[in-house]
């Protein structure tokens, strides 16, 4: 109900009534309309506008007189707005009846198209303002009878531009109505008439253009909504395991009959597009079937009539003279009492369904049709193309929904995907080819994993396709370089029927096509581009899905070896210049999958992994060569054949049930006819019989199953062979087969299932044969097929002859239902049972090979089967990782190769920076799989591609003179400058001799070369040095590295080291530059340049020095030890070998070479032994002695360079103890004592002499150096010759002392030892100046924050006077002598000008004759207190009195009388003592302090006799 709805300020009568007056008067208006309407016509036309009004009023007009020229059209306008004059709302109004008039109008073809517009726009308007909506009454039938009206659009037709504008706007009308929520209360029935009425306009040449990509677009946008109902459609029940696919052959797309009667169906007929090269004419007779199409869908109950289908049907398809000829007052006569009869009929009957499943089925169909080989030639590319459209939107929409319903999939998965290998093979039309590889595209990425042989063979055909032509490039290059890849594109991994196929299709080929043109092969790479784009990891799922499977072909790695092929740009030459960069897009997809699944990936729990899914998996793929050659043999001899499938275990067991299974199951590697002679030999009996019960016949018709049945073999040829495969079959079936009827919903035909005169509720007899008569029906249809399809037969059966022929035969004497033989009859005649393998060689061909690898998807087992298949969505990251190994070990070599050529030429910076980023990749890729090889292939390639290295002059030939910088191009360069890869670039033809720069300005300094201008010109060198050094510090597999490897990367090295470009101010020998320039400031511009070529001299121009900071900073980035050798990775002993190899034996120092070899050489020792120090490993630092040493003994060698090699000798003897160290240490003492002229204060105090010291001397084993007093000696004088030594030196006397304090005390070197001691403990007397300067500051009032500046040297020196004491309070055992010695070390110190330090000996000294007073008491025989006082003090008051004088009395009184309270009587020595005592303090008795000191001393002295005197009295 409207419920007082309103439109606005106008309410819905309103409306409809202004509708109806302009209508009318339209019609009034006309020419061509010569009637008068008369009272008649208002009053007798069948109205009930008057039926219930005064009588009186009526009855005054039935004496008018009647016009006989009256107009129903107009008469139902006039009726309908009498009828709403007085209404108010259209509350109970039937919106059928409201429509009636203008559908009326747009259905009749005598109207004229201006009338039939406004009448399009009345109804526009009237679902527009939803006058017409959900709540009117019977609003169902009136959307439907809209939409049928629309579709039988009549009109007279005037210019054919105004004829179109008219059937736009119902294209328009339509297309809101379908796609608005009311489309869903469409029929099945009504809607399939609007799809084929907008595919016929569409397909339509002669209609405008705007008009066909309108139909075009609604088509489109239909299709997306009908499809999109599978999500609400529930699944199919159907148990049987065939479905029916033969009905799309006899579906007929309608002519284009709407609109104007003039044009009708001489204008129908499709024109053939100006650009197609397949089109052929059409057959003459264009509209078969189509005085069966009827625009009345139905008189059934369940429909609506709008016109008159008979009547119509045979004035459209009549002579145009006859049309025109017709009388316009009866057509609309007979037009009327049509609708008025529909409405009648539509009132009282039930109404059909909502369009669903049904549709759906028939509208697949019909796009199928249009696409199928068998109708290639009545069909043009425009009108395929569109249907491939649609069934694409059909796909995308719906997606794995296909699934749930078995009919809808098979279309997919057989006749249509049949179609697209057909188009994919034989057309040349681009456009047509492009929507064929998008529909492909499409069923690869969503229902993929459902199609597997379909996809298979589709790919094989496009990679035939695309290598059909081949230049003999390709020849030599696959005889001359076989190390790229090991695949074979005609390898035995193809099937035997895919050989077969090739076999058949190439002399098929000879004569009926041609090879592709470039853009055609680029189209085809451009749109299966799109499934490693979209598809994820695409190689991966093809590889798990195909390669690892036994019956499939290696598609993935065939995949990657074709796009390895055309990603070179010589593949142009056969393609086109767009198809090398959309390969190369495949290819690094592939990579970034493979590393993005690696990162942060395990590689030690990766090797040790064991996945059992996954490892059967790939066993499996290991097997499937011997797979191969099992099945190979079995084609050729089928007992040989299987005793070889027994023994590799492909058959568990000799067993029937085994063999059996194995020929049903795995069928597609043998040949079908071998299968057929195996089970119909007289021996295999009861093979044939388990081969038989593996099948499942239940509800299907005999001529079904066998269809099924021989989807597995071919029939053989011989009777007697036929008749125990049918008498087999006929025994399964007869058991399997309960009952056939026809309400079986998976028998109906589609065409049935959109009847809409389904008055089926009766069920006919159940049809259950006996064994013998399943064998009688079976022979009959094996020849029936033959009787059909061969071409040889001249006169073919009739379904009368067929049905006689069985007469008697059903069950004993009865006869078989005519509706089951009639089936049969129509199965076999529509579609050829075609055994497999039959029509190889002749032009049957294609249906044959499609047959023999994909007729098992009619048998609907495909989809539970696929569920049995790996997901890759289920399989985690090492998984994948594990699939992901075997492609790259088949491809990862070729894709490499493509890699680095196209690396080679290109000139793009994007690019070359995306090829070596992927290299990259391969390298981690590689590292992580194990293969070394390819990343050893990697790395020399890119070490190469740096260009630091000539490849002419290696470092093997380093005796050779300045080779590096030879004035002539690299190989590398002449490439370069050939193919003009390198922007900008301008060849280095003078060599610029190694040189510094220094620049005042900024107090630098430059380096300049040939080696760093051309390293800093050129983009690419630099991309590959920074990756270079970037792939060897992620690698994490640290002997990855070759011995090749190692040579190249120690070159590079070598060759920046020499060029000053690195540097190691530990070496004590520099490479020095051939020349030294000094400049102001680095000039930048074009002036500077040209003065400096004019001025015709070595120093660099500006633009040189510039390329050298360039280079000098890409170097830096690099971090190249960091990378190699001071990276942990590479940190063993086969590392430190492969380096040492590097260093060649044979290298002598010459007059050329000497700038720089003798200290490469010591370069690469010096790296080896920082190697060594992490490894501690004892062998390898024999080694490198060993190598040392044969270097120390060449003549040619400098005495600087033996020194160097004396500091790495002594490092590598750190810790070692044995005769061949001593030996070797006293050598290198003797020579540092010797040779003064090497061993300078200078070279001392050098970053290279202190490394001497530190790594050198310091690190000798104790046991060594312990007697030796040369090496003590060369100690102290290091530590005179300046402060820099103090701490280390300091800290290895301290380690000494605290691990061998008491072998230092009893050795012959203890002076030396406390000598050096001395000397530490003096260096820190410099701190007295600050304390001076601070004294004076304090005394003339300044505050003063700064800390003394020399304190740390003043620390060590105080540590150095604690660590002697510690000498003398550690050892108990000492002798007089070290007594002496250490209170002499302590007295000096106590002279020490700093007072910090002096203060310290003063205290210590005190503490250390305390303690040898002590051990006087224990010891008898030990040191006594006189020669305590003469050995330590007095040597410190020898001289005149001083400002030390009073500290040391003060000592002396202090241990005097600790020395006498320790002694309990007066002894001779006491007495001595006091008498030695008193002479010392009397020599400075002047001097009042030292005359306190000794009063001080007395008065103690008494009290200490007095106390001990009081104890005895008492």
């Amino acid at each position: 109900m409207y419920d007082s709805f309103e439109v606005g300020a106008v309410d819905p009568v309103t409306v409809i009534i202004k509708e109806c007056i302009t209508l009318s008067t339209a019609m009034r208006k006309d020419p061509r309309n010569d009637s008068q309407l008369g009272v008649a016509a208002i009053l007798g036309g069948g109205s009930e506008i008057f039926s219930n009004d005064d009588d009186y009023l009526a009855s005054t007009f039935n004496n008018l007189s009647i016009n006989h020229h009256d107009s129903p059209l107009l008469s139902n306008f006039i009726q309908l707005r009498l009828k709403l004059n007085k209404l108010q709302t259209l509350d109970g109004i039937d919106s059928l009846a409201i429509l009636k008039p203008f559908l009326n109008v747009i259905s009749d073809s005598s109207v004229p198209g201006y009338i039939t517009s406004i009448a399009l726009d009345s109804l526009q308007k009237f679902y527009s303002l939803e006058i017409i909506n959900n709540n009117s009454t019977n609003h169902i039938l009136a959307y439907r009878g809209t939409v049928n009206a629309l579709a039988h659009c009549r009109f007279e037709g005037s210019s054919a531009m105004f004829d179109d504008s008219v059937l736009l706007k119902v294209i328009i009308l339509l297309h809101s109505i379908v796609n608005s929520p009311t489309g869903d209360l469409l029929s099945d029935s009504i809607l399939y008439e609007v799809l084929q009425i907008l595919m016929s306009l569409s397909f339509n040449k002669e209609r405008t253009d705007v008009l066909r990509k309108a139909a075009e677009t609604s088509l489109i946008s239909m299709t997306s909504r009908i499809f999109r109902k599978l999500n609400s459609i529930k699944p199919a029940l159907s148990k049987h395991k065939y479905i029916n696919d033969e009905s799309y052959i006899t579906s007929d797309l309608k002519d284009d009959i709407i609109g104007s009667r003039s044009r009708g169906l001489k204008n129908s007929k499709p024109l053939n597009h100006p650009n197609s090269h397949e089109y052929e004419e059409l057959p003459t007779n264009t509209n078969n079937g189509l005085s069966n199409a009827t625009m009345n869908t139905s008189s059934d109950k369940n429909t609506i009539q709008a016109t008159s289908t008979h009547d119509t049907m045979e004035q459209d398809s009549g002579d145009d003279s006859d049309i025109e000829g017709r009388d316009t007052h009866e057509s609309s006569k007979s037009n009327l009492a049509s609708i008025n009869s529909s409405q009648q009929d539509l009132q009282e009957d039930v109404l059909e369904e909502n369009y669903g499943l049904p549709l759906i089925n028939k509208y697949m169909n019909l796009l199928l049709s249009l696409i199928a080989p068998e109708n290639h030639t009545k069909h043009t590319s425009s009108t395929k193309i569109i249907a491939l459209k649609l069934i694409d939107v059909a796909v995308q929409v719906s997606g794995k929904r296909f699934l749930l319903h078995p009919r809808l999939f098979n279309l997919i998965s057989d006749p249509i995907f049949k179609s697209v290998l057909y188009i994919i093979q034989t057309s040349f039309y681009m456009d047509l080819l492009q929507s064929t590889l998008q529909l492909f595209s499409t069923l690869v990425v969503i229902l993929g994993d459902q199609l597997h042989k379909q996809i298979e063979l589709t790919l094989n055909t496009i990679f035939e396709i695309l290598l059909d032509e081949k230049p003999d490039i390709y020849k030599n290059k696959k005889a001359n370089n076989n190390s790229r890849s090991s695949i074979n594109l005609n390898s035995a991994r193809k099937s035997v029927s895919e050989l077969d196929l090739l076999h058949s299709k190439e002399k098929f080929s000879n004569t009926n096509r041609a090879k592709r043109t470039p853009k055609i092969k680029e189209l085809f790479i451009e749109q299966i581009s799109i499934l490693w784009t979209r598809s994820k990891s695409f190689f991966t799922r093809a590889f798990i899905n195909y390669d690892c499977t036994l019956d499939r072909s290696d598609i993935s790695i065939k995949f990657l070896h074709i796009l390895t092929e055309l990603a070179l740009p010589e593949s142009a030459m056969i393609t086109s210049e767009n198809v090398p960069p959309m390969c190369l897009e495949g290819l690094i997809s592939l990579i970034d999958d493979m590393y993005a699944n690696l990162i942060d990936l395990d590689n030690e729990k990766f090797k040790k992994m064991k996945i059992d899914e996954v490892t059967d998996i790939l066993k499996q793929r290991e097997r499937k060569k011997k797979f191969i050659e099992c099945t190979s043999a079995f084609n050729a001899k089928w007992k040989v054949g299987i005793s070889k499938l027994i023994e590799n275990k492909f058959i568990e067991s000799d067993k029937n049930e085994d063999i059996s299974r194995f020929l049903f199951e795995n069928n597609e590697r043998l040949n079908k006819k071998m299968i057929g002679l195996v089970l119909c030999d007289p021996n295999n009996t009861e093979l044939l019989e388990k081969f038989n019960d593996l099948f499942d016949f239940r509800s299907l018709r005999v001529d079904e199953a066998i269809r099924v049945l021989l989807t597995k073999f071919r029939l053989p040829g011989e009777s007697q062979q036929i008749e125990r495969i049918i008498e087999a079959f006929s025994k399964k079936f007869s058991k399997d087969v309960e009952c056939v009827t026809t309400d079986d919903e998976s028998n109906i035909s589609d065409n049935q299932c959109l009847s809409p005169n389904k008055k089926q509720n009766s069920k006919r007899e159940k049809v259950v044969p006996d064994q013998d008569s399943v064998f009688v029906l079976s022979y009959s249809i094996i020849m029936l097929n033959t009787d059909l399809h061969n071409p040889q037969v001249k006169e073919h059966m009739t379904f009368d002859e067929y049905s006689s022929n069985l007469k008697g035969c059903y069950n004993g004497n009865s006869d078989f239902p005519v509706w089951y033989l009639q089936r049969i009859y129509s199965s076999i005649e529509d579609k050829e049972i075609v055994m497999p393998e039959e029509h190889h060689g002749n032009e049957k061909w294609f249906e044959d090979a499609w047959n023999n690898l994909i007729s098992s998807t009619t048998v609907i087992t495909e989809l539970n089967n696929e569920s049995t298949r790996i997901d890759l969505n289920r399989l985690n990251r090492f998984q994948i990782a594990l699939f992901d190994k075997v492609i790259f070990e088949n491809n990862g070599k070729a894709i490499v190769d493509t890699l680095i050529k196209i690396y080679d030429i290109a000139s793009d910076d994007h690019i070359s920076s995306r090829m070596i980023s992927t290299l990259d990749k391969c390298c981690i890729i590689a590292s992580f799989f194990g293969y070394n090889d390819i990343f050893n292939y990697i790395v020399q390639y890119i070490a190469e591609c740096s260009d630091i290295v000539d490849s002419r002059n290696s470092q093997r030939n380093r005796n050779s003179s300045e080779s590096k910088n030879d004035d002539k191009l690299s190989n590398r360069e002449n490439n370069a400058v050939h193919h003009n890869s390198y922007t900008n670039y301008e060849p280095v033809n003078t060599r610029i001799p190694v040189m510094e720069i220094n620049v005042e300005s900024n107090n630098s300094i430059i380096a300049v070369s040939s080696t760093s201008v051309k390293l800093g010109m050129r983009f690419k060198n630099q991309l590959c040095l920074v990756m270079l050094f970037r792939i060897l510090s992620t690698n994490k597999i640290g002997n990855i590295l070759s011995d090749d490897s190692w040579t190249k990367i120690i070159d590079i090295i070598l060759t920046l080291y020499e060029n000053l470009l690195l540097k190691d101010d530990r070496i004590g020998i520099i490479v020095k530059p051939e020349l030294v320039v000094n400049k102001a400031k680095v000039n930048r511009g074009i002036l500077s340049t040209f003065a400096s070529y004019l001025k015709g001299d070595e120093e660099p121009n500006d633009e040189q020095i510039g390329y050298s900071l360039k280079g000098i900073d890409c170097i830096n980035k690099c971090s190249i030890l960091d990378a190699t050798t001071k990276n942990r990775t590479y940190i063993n002993k086969e590392n430190i070998e492969k380096i040492l190899t590097c260093i060649d034996d044979s290298w002598e120092v010459t007059h050329t070479n000497k700038r720089y070899l003798e200290s490469e050489i010591l370069y690469l020792f010096q790296l080896v032994i920082d190697m060594n120090d992490h490894l501690q490993n004892q062998e390898e630092s024999c080694n490198i002695l060993k190598k040392i040493k044969l270097f120390t003994d060449k003549n040619s060698v400098s005495e600087e360079f033996k020194r160097e090699c004396n500091s790495y000798t002594l490092r590598l003897l750190t810790g070692v103890n044995n005769d061949t160290a001593l030996e070797r240490v006293g050598e290198i003492i003797m020579d540092i004592n010797t040779k003064n002229e090497i061993y300078t204060a200078e070279y001392f105090k050098s970053r290279s002499g202190v490394s001497f010291i530190q790594e050198g001397l310091l690190m000798i084993d104790f046991d060594i150096i312990n007697n030796n007093e040369l090496y003590w000696k060369i100690l102290r004088q290091i530590v005179i010759i300046g402060t820099e030594h103090m701490d280390m030196i300091y800290k290895f006397l301290y380690n000494v002392l605290e691990t061998n304090s008491t072998k230092i005390c009893s050795s012959t070197n203890f002076m030396s030892v406390l000598g050096i001691m001395d000397e530490i403990s003096s260096i820190g007397a410099i701190g007295s100046q600050w304390e001076q300067t601070y004294a004076n500051l304090i005394t003339s009032g300044h505050k003063v924050n700064q800390e003394n500046p020399y304190q740390d040297k003043i620390d060590i020196s105080n540590h150095c006077v604690e660590l002697t004491y510690s000498i003398l309070l550690k050892n108990v055992t000492m002798s007089k002598n070290e007594i002496i010695g250490i209170i002499q070390a302590l007295a000096h110190q106590c002279l020490n000008p700093c007072n910090q330090i002096n203060n310290k000996a003063l205290i210590l000294l005190e503490k250390s004759i305390k303690i040898e007073i002590d051990r006087m008491e224990i010891q008898q025989d030990g040191m006594k207190m006189i020669e305590l006082i003469d050995g330590g003090l007095m040597p410190l008051l020898m001289e005149q009195y001083n400002e030390y004088t009073v500290n040391i009395l003060n000592i002396l009184k202090n241990v005097y009388l600790y020395y006498q309270k320790l002694s309990e009587t007066s002894t001779t020595d006491q007495e001595n003592v006091f008498i030695k005592v008193m002479s010392i303090f009397n020599k400075f008795t002047a001097k009042p302090p030292a005359e306190k000191v000794l009063q001080e001393m007395l008065e103690a002295k008494k009290m200490i006799s007095a106390e001990r005197v009081q104890p005895e009295s008492g």
